[in-house]
């Protein structure tokens, strides 16, 4: 990422913060993260045998996105392809739900624009009436056995995102978006709790007082 704050470190950060608003504020059973510090690299297959092996309803892989610098924006991709002419979602369903919620509360929570909710095939692969191959394209949507989604939740190639992730209470904001969708997933009342957070700026010049 740009000024030298990698996506890595910014996505662990949403995940625990994430992890702890499902443990303290339902009554979810259990939550689970592949991994919980820096030093940790878990490779793709272990992060799905891990939510394999625990029996996990959903399986969320966070993410954020790269490119030019002067692009900026949020994408959900479920796991699907296209049959027949139409688009088909693997089995357990629900990524294309989770998705839907995903991109409209995290659009609004980081106020950026978004290009949508895909399947993840036809996002890579276009929108014809058959995919050579009938299964998800990306491994963590493809090999999961449960409903699963992966997020980019803006560039950490474009300075002022990125600038804006290295903000604790911005990697809240982005966490606590995916909790207020996943409360709707789950036919629940949002809690509560709330958090305010911005860019403070100065009153004549409009630039950031704290950069």
């Amino acid at each position: 990422g740009i000024y030298g704050y990698s996506e890595p470190q910014k996505v662990l950060r949403v995940g625990l913060a994430l992890k702890d608003m499902l443990e303290t504020r339902t009554d979810i059973e259990a939550v689970f993260i592949s991994r919980d510090d820096d030093a940790d690299n878990e490779p793709l297959s272990q992060r799905d045998d891990l939510a394999n092996n625990t029996g996990a309803d959903f399986f969320h892989s966070i993410h954020s996105n790269a490119g030019g610098p002067n692009t900026n924006n949020t994408l959900m991709l479920h796991g699907g392809w296209r049959r027949n002419g139409q688009t088909v979602e693997k089995s357990p369903q629900g990524g294309a739900r989770m998705g839907d919620l995903y991109i409209e509360d995290l659009t609004a929570a980081m106020r950026i624009p978004t290009i949508g909710n895909f399947a993840d095939r036809t996002f890579y692969q276009g929108f014809p009436d058959n995919h050579d191959n009938q299964f998800p394209f990306l491994f963590v949507n493809r090999t999961t056995n449960m409903a699963s989604v992966l997020s980019e939740g803006g560039f950490h190639t474009n300075p002022r995102q990125n600038t804006l992730n290295m903000n604790a209470d911005w990697k809240v904001l982005e966490a606590q978006a995916f909790f207020w969708a996943i409360l709707e997933y789950n036919g629940l009342a949002r809690t509560p709790d709330r958090i305010a957070t911005g860019i403070i700026t100065d009153g004549e010049s409009g630039i950031p007082v704290n950069g």
